[in-house]
């Protein structure tokens, strides 16, 4: 809020800051040799053995440069819950969906901010390790730096600590996000949704 002084324990909703993290868990992986960077994603998800995306590998993920131009978090709308996919919407399944739009661009030549990438990424994370994504960050990285203010999803007992997020728009700075545990997407991703306090962050 404005003109208030932030508390040292203040938690913000990091964004795109979960991308470094994401990062982290699959060099993890890699150290273990559950996987390389240089695996092609559909090594591990076979959604995306097809022409368009056959070529693509963890490593171009990992430094967008894989020629993914999708604009959106995900693809919209959503799923919805069927008979086949009960549990849907949920992080696998919808990118998966990123397989049969594949690269706009060449593979490997052209560099572009993407956010299907990292979730894409966190896709591998849940199959690679067997666990869901936010478990395996609970149990490989936050509990071992002692990162205790940490989860991907902002916590409903520490709401009076979470920072406002304000937007400037139509001339004017508006609050884009109060005090409260809504999200965006209604399950954990790679592309952000991480909440967190300056000095969990730092460890």
């Amino acid at each position: 809020q404005a003109g208030v002084p932030l508390k040292r324990n203040t938690l913000f909703r990091m964004a795109s800051n979960t991308k470094a993290v994401i990062a982290t868990g699959i060099l993890l992986l890699q150290e273990e040799g559950k996987l390389s960077v240089n695996d092609p994603i559909c090594k591990h998800l076979p959604a995306f053995d097809n022409e368009k995306c056959r070529q693509i590998t963890i490593h171009h993920l990992l430094t967008h440069t894989s020629g993914l131009r999708i604009k959106t978090l995900f693809l919209q709308p959503l799923m919805n819950k069927s008979k086949e996919h009960p549990d849907a919407p949920n992080l696998q399944l919808e990118v998966n969906r990123f397989a049969n739009v594949g690269p706009a661009e060449a593979v490997g030549k052209t560099y572009s901010y993407n956010n299907p990438g990292y979730n894409t990424l966190a896709a591998i994370i849940e199959v690679v390790s067997g666990q869901p994504l936010e478990k395996f960050l609970i149990k490989r990285i936050y509990n071992p730096l002692n990162m205790t203010d940490t989860s991907n999803h902002p916590p409903a007992e520490k709401l009076n600590r979470m920072a406002y997020v304000y937007a400037y728009k139509g001339g004017k700075w508006t609050v884009r996000f109060k005090q409260e545990a809504r999200m965006h997407i209604p399950f954990i991703r790679g592309s952000g949704g991480m909440v967190s306090t300056t000095t969990d962050y730092a460890r």
